[in-house]
């Protein structure tokens, strides 16, 4: 670890970095998780105007992020492991991999349960 108010992880500040961003190529850089988790303001409201405009009724929105929600946050949690173990964001080891993996497959089968429960309520309404 470096000094208190640096940001990089693992090395001294500086060295190569990403164009445009300045993030470290080499080692853990704390601004990666930084970025992710300022911008939920952005990402979770846009997600509620996608799913709004793709047609998806209220409740299974409402239900949908309340996946998406918790899903940014452990998204934003891997990630700042990542750093925090030295790891540049571009390059990420077998470890991060296996996390981005499991939260991957993760949020997908919560977002299906809900599509998929949605579909089963809307059979039951017609049915009746």
């Amino acid at each position: 670890m470096t000094v208190a108010g640096a940001h990089t992880v693992g090395a001294a500040d500086g060295g190569p970095g990403l164009i445009g961003t300045g993030w470290s190529t080499r080692h853990g850089d704390l601004p990666v998780p930084h970025f992710i988790g300022l911008h939920a303001v952005q990402a979770l409201p846009l997600l509620v105007l996608l799913l709004t405009r793709a047609g998806i009724g209220r409740a299974p929105r409402e239900r949908l992020m309340l996946i998406a929600g918790p899903s940014y946050a452990g998204l934003w949690v891997i990630l700042l492991i990542q750093a925090l173990r030295g790891v540049p964001a571009i390059a990420p080891d077998s470890a991060t991999i296996a996390q981005l993996g499991a939260w991957a497959v993760a949020t997908a089968l919560a977002a299906g349960l809900v599509r998929r429960g949605n579909g089963a309520a809307a059979r039951q309404t017609i049915t009746i």
